[in-house]
């Protein structure tokens, strides 16, 4: 799976495609959609319950169906908020599906390998034969799972993300500039 940066950074990206012309730069919204991009991995927590948090990883939270789901009740609090159903679902079905497009793309190093995109329908998992992002270094049990977390590996597994996304932000902004005349 790729660092939590790596899913903020595509958070950005899907907040920046999804902004109208005219529209200013919502701290809130960048924020908030940062975090859809990272909700997936909240299977980490039923784990460290247990003191093995990888144990619920690449589950349920990490399928098609739970994407829809998710985005389908986020339209329902953007409807009872702002009268906005689809505009809200689709941006937060899309950004939280946005993780499991990442976790579907990166190298697994830990069994069981992939994800399981189609529960509840199958219980089988799913990873690209081409990994686009290395897997991040984590341990077994909650103390070596976060002292690793800051490992060397991961460092340069952070540096690796950015050098990727750079140049993507950068052209979406660089199109947005050309086209809608304005910055953003």
């Amino acid at each position: 799976m790729p660092t939590p940066v790596a899913h903020a950074l595509c958070g950005y990206v899907c907040h920046q495609i999804s902004t109208r012309r005219g529209e200013r730069w919502q701290i809130g919204r960048i924020l908030g959609l940062i975090v859809v991009a990272n909700l997936a991995d909240l299977d980490y927590l039923p784990g460290a319950f247990i003191n093995q948090p990888n144990s619920f990883h690449h589950g349920m939270t990490h399928s098609l169906t739970f994407a829809v789901l998710f985005g389908l009740l986020a339209g329902a609090v953007g409807y009872v908020w702002k009268r906005q159903f689809w505009s809200v679902a689709i941006i937060m079905t899309v950004t939280y599906a946005s993780h499991i497009l990442l976790d579907f793309f990166t190298m697994d190093t830990a069994e069981p390998f992939g994800e399981q995109l189609l529960w509840p329908f199958s219980s089988a998992y799913f990873l690209s034969p081409i990994a686009l992002f290395r897997d991040i270094d984590k341990g077994g049990t909650n103390a070596t799972f976060f002292l690793r977390a800051f490992g060397l590996y991961n460092l340069k597994t952070v540096a690796l993300e950015c050098a990727i996304f750079a140049p993507i932000i950068f052209i979406i902004r660089y199109m947005k500039v050309k086209f809608n005349g304005k910055r953003q």
